[in-house]
């Protein structure tokens, strides 16, 4: 199996990453309560393909310092880290590892090697395309927030990971950043349960799969909030 990700936030603000291994070996929601009192994505192991590296998707890294923390889970096991932003300044600072207006957080980068398996590269979360898929994708404060949840952008962001998503993959979608933004977060739990998605989990901490469709008992598409 293969460590995925949590979404607990560490003492600096960076996210964090579990070391728990769920029962079945699969990702599964967890019901455990960070600090802060909000339901995280439980610690899991995830199913590569036999025989193949297991490989990391970051849709929406930012600056990458929550990249580097999953090129460090996947270095263990010969896997490998894209990170994704729309921001050309970021994909800067991530390649560098360098935070001009933040020297404070910048030093948070010397934790991480620099040979860790991570790229990063410039691309839109509702279109990028590489020609690869990828066991695990991760998406944190981004699908559903203040940039991104229109139902035609949130449409093109489920048929972009559909595309980028392996057939036995999870995608990892966290929200915990914007509170506020929870319409936004419960029209792409909607749409993803319309588009046969498989979904788990709290609003603020979703795992989607393919293949079953469906929703677990507490998540009722048809009562979302904030429908169009």
């Amino acid at each position: 199996g293969v460590p995925a990700v949590g979404d607990t936030i560490g003492s600096d603000g960076v996210p964090a990453v579990g070391d728990t291994i769920g029962s079945d070996g699969v990702p599964a929601v967890g019901n455990t309560k960070g600090s802060d009192g909000v339901p995280a994505v439980g610690n899991t192991t995830h199913k590569a393909e036999q025989g193949r590296a297991v490989r990391i998707l970051d849709l929406g890294c930012g600056v990458g310092l929550g990249t580097c923390e999953l090129a460090q889970i996947a270095a263990a096991v010969h896997g490998t880290v894209v990170g994704i932003t729309s921001e050309h300044l970021e994909v800067w600072m991530a390649r560098h590892r360098r935070l001009p207006h933040d020297a404070t957080r910048e030093k948070l980068f010397h934790r991480y090697p620099t040979t860790l398996p991570v790229t990063f590269t410039y691309g839109f979360a509702e279109s990028y395309r590489d020609g690869s898929q990828y066991d695990v994708i991760v998406c944190n404060g981004l699908a559903g927030g203040r940039f991104l949840n229109a139902a035609p952008q949130l449409t093109a962001f489920l048929e972009t990971c559909d595309t980028l998503l392996a057939s036995h993959g999870k995608m990892f979608i966290a929200n915990r950043f914007h509170e506020g933004e929870r319409p936004g977060v419960e029209r792409l739990r909607r749409l993803a349960c319309q588009s046969g998605w498989s979904v788990e989990g709290h609003w603020q901490s979703l795992v989607l799969s393919r293949g079953n469709g469906g929703v677990s008992p507490s998540l009722d598409c048809g009562n979302a909030v904030g429908t169009p």
